[in-house]
C-alpha cells in the first residue's frame, strides 16, 4: 500500500511540474491579436508581437486568456505556442547586396515545356534563336554518365 501512495505522489508531482510549466506562452505569428472573447470576431484588445510572452490565465477549447502589457484578452492556439520562436537565418547574411548578376535564370515556360516534350530538329533551331538555348550543349551534358563510384568519391572529397 505504500508503494501505491508514494507512485501517486510522484504522478501528482509530474503533473503539477507540466502544469506549472505551462503558465506562459509565446506569439509564434508575426503578429497575434488578444480578442475580448474567444473569437475571431471579437474586438481586438491588444497586438502581441512574435516571441512575446504570455501569461495564462486559463483555457477554454482551442482558446488561451491570456495577460500582456497589462490587459487580459484571448488568443487562439493556432497563434502560440510554449516554446519561444525559432529566429531565421540567412544564407545571405555574409553575401554581396545584389546577387542578380550572379543568379542563376530560370528558363522560360516555353523552353522548358519544350524540353519535357522533346523537339523536332526544325523545332530546336527556331527556338533556340528565339530563346538562345543550346540544344547541342544540353545533348552532350546529358550524355555524360556518372558512375556510383565516382558519386561516392566525389561526395567523400573534403573542402
Amino acid at each position: 500500500m505504500n508503494r501505491y501512495i508514494r507512485l501517486l505522489v510522484l504522478m501528482l508531482s509530474f503533473v503539477f511540474l507540466v502544469a506549472a510549466g505551462s503558465d506562459v506562452l509565446y506569439v509564434q505569428s508575426s503578429k497575434a491579436k488578444i480578442m475580448k472573447s474567444p473569437s475571431f470576431k471579437s474586438k481586438v484588445v491588444v497586438t502581441a508581437k512574435k516571441g512575446q510572452e504570455l501569461t495564462v490565465v486559463k483555457k477554454k477549447g482551442r482558446w488561451y486568456e491570456v495577460k500582456v502589457d497589462g490587459k487580459t484578452g484571448w488568443v487562439s492556439g493556432l497563434l502560440v505556442s510554449s516554446s519561444k520562436p525559432i529566429e531565421k537565418v540567412s544564407v545571405f547574411a555574409k553575401a554581396d547586396k545584389d546577387i542578380s548578376k550572379s543568379a542563376r535564370r530560370r528558363a522560360s515556360v516555353m523552353t522548358t515545356a519544350a524540353a519535357a516534350r522533346g523537339l523536332a530538329e526544325d523545332d530546336r533551331r527556331r527556338l533556340g534563336a528565339e530563346t538562345k538555348m543550346d540544344y547541342a550543349a544540353i545533348e552532350k551534358v546529358d550524355a555524360i554518365t556518372i558512375s556510383e563510384k565516382e558519386v561516392d568519391a566525389f561526395v567523400g572529397q573534403t573542402p
